[in-house]
């Protein structure tokens, strides 16, 4: 009964919380309850109470620090908030270049441009803004032999899409920065749209639903579509470049030049990239593609005829889209395929094709043109609408027969003829021909025609020769084999 007693005694004269007390006191007395008549179960009570005061204090100070420092940091004037970087690149240009930021996004603008209509990924990225890297010269079918050529290609192919104001300062940080930038955020943008928002319009439901599945879903499904060879005792597993059946519109096991690359999927995904997440919705459809109104990668860039890069570019996202990758990557992540690999393995055949005029090469873009651009001046596949070669044939020849034909003039026995036009003056003679010389028949007026719309006539069918020549005047640089 005294213990119970003493306990309670003890009990009360202990401090109950910090804030009833000031810690030091409180401390205080409970170092003056640590007696050698203390139990050593109190002892141990006593001791725990003093270390929950001493870290309530130390708590406390820290506390009335930092209120300390966030008074004086209000009291301080406050920086500017930093904005990211990677939206922020100019600031790394100089001083006395005006507009840079507005350069910045059209540098960027540049790069998403080049990830659509050229390449999805760079041969060396370091190489490519060396600033100390010295320019080489190699012939177009020298290309694919050593990188240090595919570099520099790329390169002119860079300086070509730059604005002029950005082309002397494209080995600066800033601006490569900026275009890889634009060129690495549409690559990611284009990759999402394929397995995501276009897919409604590339793939059935059935294969919709695999896509959002699994890497090892993906895998199962779709391993033969993307040309999964099996291990066998004398091969080991991998997957065969140019005998993926998605690549073909027929496929019938063997390498097939007339029908690779014509896969409607392929047309699609182009689609897609260029016009927006709806881009392919009716392109094989009677009524024609949709052209969406908003202001797409198409318009901004005015893109009216299919490129090589555009073509081999549409093959390695197919790829990926149906692979087991997970990210669209340089290489592969699950499936080990080099995507830019595939991509020079592509381009080159089909850059190859068009150099060399090969009828399978010429009848794919023509193929491409007639399903994307039916109604371009520069479409090797118009439609009979959209056939401006044809109805600037029409053009010339009707201006051949009206230039051609007499003119008239009036003399005093007219007086009655003239239809109330006696007081004009007698229109002056044709451009060319004598006065008095009698009309061209009809034979001449087509002769003429020809011989105007003939002119310069090596261009290849079905495109204009005005169109090919503005192009060509617009980008010196641009090689024929390209198609842009």
């Amino acid at each position: 009964m005294a213990n119970r007693r003493r306990r309670r005694v003890d009990s009360d004269s202990e401090p109950s919380t910090p804030e009833r007390r000031h810690a030091l006191s409180d401390i205080l007395n409970l170092t003056q309850q640590l007696t050698p008549s203390k139990s050593p179960g109190r002892v141990d009570e006593l001791r725990a109470s003093l270390q929950s005061l001493a870290n309530a204090a130390a708590e406390a100070d820290s506390a009335k620090d930092r209120q300390i420092a966030d008074l004086e940091n209000q009291a301080l004037p406050r920086p500017p908030r930093k904005r990211r970087k990677r939206l922020n690149r100019h600031e790394g240009a100089d001083d006395s270049l005006p507009n840079a930021a507005s350069l910045e996004e059209r540098v960027r603008e540049a790069g998403r441009h080049f990830a659509v209509e050229e390449a999805l990924f760079l041969v060396n990225e370091v190489d490519t803004w060396d600033p100390d890297r010295e320019e080489v010269t190699f012939e177009p079918e020298e290309e694919y032999e050593e990188e240090e050529y595919r570099v520099q290609s790329q390169v002119e192919d860079i300086l070509d899409l730059l604005p002029p104001d950005a082309r002397p300062l494209r080995t600066e940080g800033w601006i490569a920065d900026s275009f890889l930038d634009g060129l690495n955020s549409q690559r990611s943008t284009m990759a999402n749209r394929m397995r995501h928002g276009s897919a409604q319009h590339l793939v059935s439901d059935a294969d919709r639903v695999s896509l959002d599945d699994t890497s090892s879903a993906r895998f199962q499904a779709f391993k033969d579509r993307i040309g999964y060879v099996e291990e066998t005792d004398t091969e080991a597993a991998h997957y065969s470049a140019f005998k993926a059946p998605i690549l073909y519109d027929e496929f019938n096991g063997d390498i097939d030049v007339h029908h690779i690359f014509r896969n409607p999927l392929l047309l699609k995904i182009y689609a897609s990239a260029i016009r927006g997440e709806h881009g392919a919705k009716g392109l094989f459809s009677d009524k024609g593609p949709y052209l969406p109104r908003a202001n797409t990668i198409a318009k901004i860039h005015r893109i009216t005829r299919t490129s090589t890069g555009a073509i081999a570019n549409s093959a390695i996202l197919a790829l990926w889209m149906f692979s087991a990758d997970t990210d669209f990557t340089m290489c592969g992540d699950q499936t080990g395929i080099n995507y830019a690999k595939r991509y020079e393995e592509y381009v080159k055949q089909l850059r190859e094709g068009l150099r060399k005029k090969k009828s399978w090469a010429l009848e794919l873009f023509k193929h491409w043109d007639s399903v994307l651009f039916p109604n371009s001046d520069d479409s090797l596949g118009q439609s009979a609408a959209g056939n401006s070669a044809a109805e600037q044939q029409e053009r010339d020849e009707a201006a051949a027969a009206f230039n051609s034909a007499a003119s008239r003039h009036s003399s005093p026995s007219d007086g009655d003829n003239d239809h109330g036009d006696h007081n004009r003056s007698s229109p002056e003679p044709a451009p060319g021909r004598q006065e008095g010389s009698s009309q061209a028949g009809p034979s001449q007026a087509s002769s003429q025609a020809g011989a105007s719309s003939g002119a310069g006539s090596s261009h290849q069918p079905g495109v204009s020769p005005q169109a090919h020549s503005s192009r060509s005047t617009a980008r010196p640089r641009r090689r024929a084999h390209r198609r842009r």
